[in-house]
């Protein structure tokens, strides 16, 4: 149990995006694109992982005066010693760049970046005030890039910039629900001291505008027949800034998944895209 909280694969529905391009791109029809996108996931996973133990390494002074955090990470708590961890990311990420070479070189260079990145976010971005948005960012376009080069396509640079966007409204409102956990939240993540609340929901207010703009401009010039998608991503945008409003909990993605509201309105959203892209297929 120790092991497995350490990976936590409960952050694993970030890596959803790696299999986008498979849907939008139409390509779920193909057995073997599916195949080396299912594998493009598996392998982001791992790499998702790798980062989050290198993150409690690093982190494991301030975790342990954390109220939660404390608790619920194993190296902070003492479950899992450094070296243990250590020793799991070397082997792991070898393990993960052999693997990825396989599904395809280029999927090897998109995990390689994304694994130099979140190192590096560990390590000092993180105390960067913006900056760590953008490399929070960052690393969900290196998961569209990487399921779109695994399968060998080419997505819409609107795509991409919908990606950005939306991935910088999700870090501005993580940091938003951070500011608000704790008194001191500061003392925890040293950036909160150069943000505030009203500042992270400005933040939050341009790039979910910026989302919907891009979103609505890949749909008029590549799949126009995503448009009946639209009412529903905006039921999920408008329902996620309800749970945030409603709970005060750090990580609005833990949230989000265990809300049914959201998970149908995920799944919904699958269906329709899939539904509508096979029959203009």
């Amino acid at each position: 149990m120790k092991a497995i909280r350490l990976l936590r694969p409960a952050q694993w529905l970030k890596n959803g995006f790696v299999i986008a391009p498979l849907i939008f791109s139409r390509s779920f029809v193909s057995p073997s694109a599916l195949a080396h996108s299912l594998a493009a996931f598996a392998i982001f996973c791992g790499a998702a992982s790798a980062g989050y133990i290198i993150n409690d390494i690093f982190d494991r002074e301030s975790d342990r005066a954390h109220p939660v955090k404390r608790l619920r990470r194993p190296i902070a708590s003492g479950e899992i010693s450094v070296r243990t961890a250590v020793t799991i990311v070397a082997i792991l990420i070898p393990i993960l760049l052999v693997a990825a070479w396989f599904v395809a070189p280029k999927f090897l260079l998109a995990v390689a970046l994304y694994l130099a990145l979140t190192t590096a976010y560990s390590i000092h971005l993180k105390t960067m005030p913006i900056i760590d948005l953008f490399v929070i960012a960052c690393g969900f376009v290196l998961r569209v890039w990487g399921g779109a080069v695994a399968i060998d396509v080419v997505l819409s640079v609107f795509m991409f910039i919908t990606t950005l966007s939306l991935a910088l409204y999700l870090a501005a409102t993580k940091r938003r629900q951070e500011l608000l956990s704790t008194a001191s939240a500061s003392d925890f993540r040293s950036v909160l001291q150069h943000y505030t609340v009203k500042l992270m929901d400005d933040y939050s207010e341009i790039a979910v505008v910026a989302t919907f703009v891009f979103y609505g401009l890949y749909i008029a010039t590549v799949r126009p027949q995503l448009a009946a998608t639209v009412p529903v991503v905006l039921f999920g945008v408008f329902r996620y800034r309800y749970l945030m409003e409603r709970t005060h909990d750090e990580s609005p993605t833990d949230r989000m998944v265990r809300d049914p509201q959201m998970i149908v309105c995920a799944v919904l959203w699958a269906a329709i895209s899939i539904s509508v892209l096979y029959l203009a297929s």
